[in-house]
């Protein structure tokens, strides 16, 4: 029998956790959608999920996916309100990894730049995402913390323009004064985080053609998501790497000529220096070449 019901509404709300079966263990932003439909979201960083589908999805499928982890699906009727959905860790989470040499893992990640208008969307699209953010004094002791549910809409891949980010709701807690929490109706910074912080849509160096003789590239481990084999690969300023430079471009410069009319004079640029920035680790899945998930730092500078 149903555990969810018909409300008198056009709408529903589905709460649950993801944890691992075998350790109990909260599953932090693992996917899930009802993939029909087009809605989904991500799990929080206590593994807990909730958001709001129609009310007619009672016949559709709930799926739920996490890298290394047996897919769950379940029809929205037949699941509890809130829930706790149990995943299974595949044996296929520890495929032998292959050995490629470096020329091969960097031609891995050429073909997922190459796929990228295949494997991404060409239209844009909304989903609903979990946010935190916390600010920290000149100790380095925390401040505040920030949290909430957004809705995000994300552009096609193909736009150059950002797309937006609105607050469904959200809360502020003073540390200095844990009692002290507050309705947000906005935070302080980084909540266009989906935007800004998406490497895939803004090309970040380590997937730019021009920057992948400054990269090293290996693979660290496989894996799998929705059973399929994912290629873990890890990246990092390629140390033996001569320097490379830019193309040159030309400054103009404007002056007045001796029979006084303007001249203008064009000077070399000197080019500029192409440096790895970054350091990290990217999901591949292998069939595909779809880049499901990274792992990015700033590297210093030295």
């Amino acid at each position: 029998m149903a555990n969810i019901t018909h409300a008198q509404t056009s709408r529903i709300t589905l709460r649950g956790k993801v944890i691992d079966q075998a350790t109990k263990e909260p599953l932090a932003f693992a996917h899930i959608g009802i993939p029909k439909i087009g809605i989904g979201t991500t799990t929080s960083e206590k593994g807990e999920f909730e958001f709001k589908v129609p009310a007619n999805v009672f016949e559709e499928e709930l799926t739920v996916s996490f890298l290394g982890y047996k897919s769950f699906a379940k029809k929205v009727k037949h699941l509890r309100n809130p829930s706790t959905i149990e995943l299974v860790q595949t044996n296929e989470g520890l495929l032998e990894v292959e050995v490629l040499g470096p020329a091969a893992v960097e031609n891995i990640v050429r073909k997922a730049v190459k796929r990228i208008p295949k494997n991404y969307p060409t239209n844009g699209h909304t989903n609903l995402a979990f946010y935190r953010e916390s600010r920290t004094n000149d100790d380095s002791t925390h401040i505040y913390l920030a949290e909430g549910v957004l809705n995000v809409y994300k552009k096609s891949y193909k736009s150059s323009k950002e797309g937006q980010v609105s607050l469904v709701q959200g809360r502020k807690i003073n540390l200095a004064n844990p009692l002290d929490t507050t309705i947000q109706r906005g935070f302080t910074s980084g909540h266009m985080a989906p935007h800004r912080f998406d490497f895939v849509y803004n090309r970040e160096d380590f997937l730019q053609e021009d920057f992948f003789p400054v990269y090293d590239y290996w693979i660290e481990s496989m894996t799998t998501y929705n059973g399929k084999p994912v290629y873990i690969i890890g990246f990092n300023k390629d140390y033996n790497a001569p320097d490379k430079y830019g193309k040159k471009g030309k400054n103009v410069e404007k002056g007045k000529s001796e029979k006084g009319g303007w001249s203008w004079t064009w000077r070399s640029k000197r080019p500029k220096k192409i440096t790895a920035r970054m350091k990290g680790r990217i999901y591949i899945e292998k069939g595909s070449y779809a880049i499901i998930k990274g792992n990015l730092k700033l590297r210093l500078m030295v």
